[in-house]
């Protein structure tokens, strides 16, 4: 049933300045209609009801792509699911060296866990949730309090529901922002090159386009100055760049350390 909705609501669907995320929708939908709970165990199952949530482990998809970290996002996320495709050898130097990277960020403890094989992993994750609820790499706080129940499953190994869900909330509000964002960042280039080229034509259909997506998104109105801006900004860049670099002048000191691209050779 709830693969038929989905199927529905992703031919429904929105455009490039109204982003729809059809699992998003309907799980909005679903929580509107019957409430948190009852949505969350007709997206995910039955375990959903517990407070460890064991449908990411005994899902059919997990044949190809086994259950994924939670809070992952772009490049991490990319990572985890071709260590996970890969399997556990691939996977162990994946997260050593996941591990040196957090440590090297001053996350140690991080880092440790992202080392751990999956058995010691588990634990360590529970006593951090216990110490310090569920935080995402920035220290802000998905999670503040994860109940004694739900931290003997992650003990054991089975996320929590109430962190699953968290997460679950974060990623599609997230995906939204970024897709609002890159729109607004694409209308924004397609003016400023067409106004650099000299292109009238170019300039008029970016402005057709910015106006549709002003309408759609007044949060997010793109306005005229910021767009003179962004034609200024860009230009300045071209002119300024060095060696295919572009720096501002505060950050220049940083330029010698490409040099050895750019030294000619001596002519004899």
């Amino acid at each position: 049933m709830v693969s038929t909705l989905l199927a529905v609501a992703s031919m429904l669907g929105g455009d490039e300045d109204e982003p729809f995320d059809a699992q998003a929708a309907l799980q909005n939908m679903l929580a509107d209609t019957f409430g948190q709970k009852p949505a969350e165990v007709l997206s995910h199952g039955l375990s959903r009801l517990t407070p460890w949530d064991v449908s990411g482990r005994v899902g059919l998809d997990n044949l190809i792509i086994p259950d994924l970290q939670e809070g992952l996002e772009g490049q991490r996320l990319a990572e985890s699911a071709m260590a996970a495709t890969l399997g556990p050898v691939a996977g162990i130097g994946v997260n050593v060296l996941r591990g040196v990277q957090s440590m090297a960020e001053g996350e140690y403890l991080r880092g440790l866990e992202a080392m751990m094989p999956s058995f010691l992993r588990n634990p360590l994750k529970s006593l951090r949730y216990a110490n310090e609820g569920v935080q995402d790499r920035s220290g802000i706080s998905i999670k503040d309090d994860v109940d004694y129940a739900a931290l003997v499953g992650q003990f054991a190994g089975f996320s929590p529901s109430e962190v699953r869900l968290a997460y679950e909330g974060k990623a599609a509000i997230n995906k939204q922002d970024r897709a609002l964002a890159g729109r607004r960042s694409t209308l924004m280039e397609q003016f400023a090159l067409a106004a650099m080229a000299g292109d009238e034509e170019g300039k008029a259909e970016a402005r057709v386009a910015i106006d549709r997506f002003n309408e759609k998104n007044p949060s997010r109105t793109i306005k005229p100055m910021q767009l003179a801006q962004s034609v200024r900004m860009r230009q300045r860049r071209i002119d300024q760049a060095q060696d295919g670099v572009y720096l501002a002048k505060n950050r220049r000191d940083a330029m010698g350390a490409g040099r050895f691209a750019s030294v000619e050779d001596d002519e004899d």
